[in-house]
């Protein structure tokens, strides 16, 4: 494995722990917070606060943003794509000016979303229904997706 793959394949590690837990908070509030893969430490581990929650999202999309690629990338992890299928530095940003926004550091989500809405050379909003749910739509940071083909 090569370090760039490597690297790649950290940041999406990262990424998508941030987002399992991002959303597992939301739906459920305090819920165990597993950052070990030691079956013995995690199955004895009990519920933390929301808050610590979303400071482990917001430490991980930050480690994810730096590390991630700044373009989309194929299943390879090599070559460029069109479709946008897999996690990237944008995706990280945009996750973590959510994270910022639902726990309460307003600045933050502010000046995250900032650098990602006034990138339009990446980000456009379709004008047409029919290009926005694409998973090479213009306005797309990530389209989670069933077929995994491609990606």
């Amino acid at each position: 494995m090569t370090p760039a793959v490597r690297q790649q394949l950290l940041g999406e590690a990262k990424f998508m722990r941030a987002f399992f837990y991002f959303y597992l908070t939301n739906m459920y509030g305090n819920v165990p917070l597993a950052t070990s893969t030691d079956w013995n430490i995690n199955s004895l581990l009990s519920n933390m606060p929301s808050q610590q929650i979303y400071q482990q999202i917001i430490t991980d999309l930050k480690d994810a943003e730096s590390i991630l690629s700044t373009n989309y990338l194929d299943g390879t992890l090599l070559n460029s794509i069109s479709d946008r299928v897999r996690p990237t530095k944008w995706a990280a940003a945009a996750l973590l000016a959510r994270a910022y926004l639902f726990s309460g550091d307003y600045a933050n989500a502010e000046s995250t979303a900032s650098v990602l809405i006034n990138n339009t050379s990446l980000f456009t909003l379709s004008t047409s229904l029919n290009d926005v749910f694409l998973a090479n739509s213009k306005g797309v940071y990530l389209a989670i997706t069933a077929d995994f083909s491609g990606a």
